[in-house]
């Protein structure tokens, strides 16, 4: 009879009875556990699974698991429970040793209750964004009912904006915040008199001053509103340039945000394309020489080249709206 004492069957034991805890602690655990075959035959279920899938054990056990498991980061899946009803959970896999051979060990987490959370907060943002847009078509369309020739303008900015945000890679979601802040860009200008705005020949320096005002008034009418996006910021900077010659702060290269950089170089396309009170709309070879001259200088060197990009492709503020 072989010594129970002896070292050999000592290591037995202990491995017998690590192996007899890890099994209890997978039976106890409130994750869905399973062991996995190179087959991908379950070889070991607990109770946490049979409640997730809502199925008997003797339909698991030694059946196909039916889902890839490759790697070790988490995956989101819906596991099908019964005949329809599914439940969302976060499967992870790791490489273990299960009797002697190689395997997955699955676990499943029920993530129900943060699904309902996301889904509650997507909602709630769904719902900010919609009385954003509120607001942002009550201002335009307060610009219209006093200069429509402003409200004129601003639409096509965005829509250039738009152009050329996209041909800079931007993701949807800057491409938002960056049409928002374009569409209300001039908002300020209700402070300016309309005969200033209206006047047709060129404006003295007092004139011209009054008008300059017109940014620091649009982001005090916006800094309190808040947006996902810095479209107080954008308004504020949209005259200012990398040189430090533009204003209502006279900022200089990083100082003012992408943003700023995109609508400034639409906002002067767009105007210099466009009739003005004091002269026709000038042509593309006359913004093509002040955009590549201001290049690197008044202007960011990307945007400009995207802008041109945009016009050399066949964008037209007519064909576009």
């Amino acid at each position: 009879m072989a010594d129970s004492k002896t070292p050999h069957n000592k290591a037995v034991k202990k491995l017998m009875q690590h192996d007899e805890n890890m099994r209890l602690i997978l039976e106890t655990s409130l994750d869905g556990i399973l062991v996995v075959n190179s087959e991908g035959v379950v070889q070991f279920l607990n109770p946490a699974v049979l409640r997730l899938m809502n199925r008997d054990a003797k339909d698991i056990q030694g059946a196909m698991f039916g889902f890839p498991l490759s790697g070790v980061e988490a995956v989101e899946m819906d596991l099908i429970r019964g005949k329809e009803e599914s439940i969302p959970v976060e499967m992870r896999t790791v490489d273990i040793k299960w009797e002697g051979t190689a395997c997955k060990l699955v676990s499943l987490h029920d993530i129900s209750d943060r699904k309902q959370v996301e889904d509650a907060e997507l909602k709630s943002k769904e719902g900010l964004l919609k009385t954003l847009d509120g607001v942002v078509a009550a201002m335009s369309g307060l610009l219209v009912a006093r200069d429509p020739y402003t409200a004129g303008h601003q639409k096509r900015v965005t829509l250039l904006v738009e152009a050329i945000g996209k041909r800079l890679g931007l993701e949807d979601d800057v491409l938002k915040g960056l049409n928002v802040a374009a569409l209300i860009h001039d908002i300020g200008k209700i402070s300016v008199p309309s005969e200033i705005l209206s006047q047709p020949g060129r404006l003295s320096e007092i004139e011209f001053n009054f008008m300059k005002e017109h940014p620091q008034v649009g982001y005090d009418i916006l800094k309190d509103i808040e947006f996902p996006w810095p479209v107080a910021d954008s308004v504020l900077q949209h005259h200012e340039r990398l040189d430090g010659s533009g204003y209502p702060q006279g900022l200089r290269g990083k100082d003012i945000i992408l943003e700023a950089r995109i609508l400034a170089v639409a906002d002067v396309s767009e105007a210099m394309l466009s009739h003005r009170p004091y002269r026709p709309a000038l042509n593309m070879e006359n913004l093509e020489k002040e955009l590549k001259t201001g290049r690197t200088k008044r202007y960011d060197a990307k945007v400009v080249d995207a802008c041109l990009k945009c016009f050399s492709e066949g964008f037209t503020f007519g064909k576009n709206g």
